[in-house]
């Protein structure tokens, strides 16, 4: 069963779903706001259910200091923008993230991760 049809399984059966699925939107901003300033600071493993319904680990970064600096185009002093990135509508329901072992641009949707994995050391 593909993760759509179990997730509209969850809903009718009123059973819970992740903590951001149960979050009002301050509480889904916070956490949000908190996995970028997480992901800024280094490499996270995020595990979610991508959109075939597999399970995917993923190491995560928007830490500069881990991101080639060919991915990014310098705008200005201390600024950097990603080179290949198009112009589109922002979705807060997406992150995008530096994928360190594909090496390129990824993203995950906050509403399918499952667990993150921060290595303090």
């Amino acid at each position: 069963m593909d993760w759509e049809k179990q997730e509209m399984m969850r809903v009718l059966q009123s059973r819970p779903g992740t903590v951001y699925q149960e979050s009002n939107e301050e509480e889904k901003r916070v956490y949000r706001d908190w996995l970028k300033r997480m992901l800024q600071t280094g490499v996270t493993t995020v595990t979610f259910v991508k959109s075939d319904g597999t399970l995917r680990d993923m190491r995560a970064t928007l830490d500069p200091v881990h991101v080639p600096e060919s991915a990014y185009q310098v705008m200005s002093p201390g600024t950097l923008t990603e080179s290949n990135k198009k112009s589109r509508v922002q979705n807060n329901e997406v992150c995008r993230v530096w994928d360190t072992e594909a090496e390129a641009w990824r993203s995950f949707r906050y509403d399918r991760i499952k667990t993150i994995s921060i290595n303090l050391g």
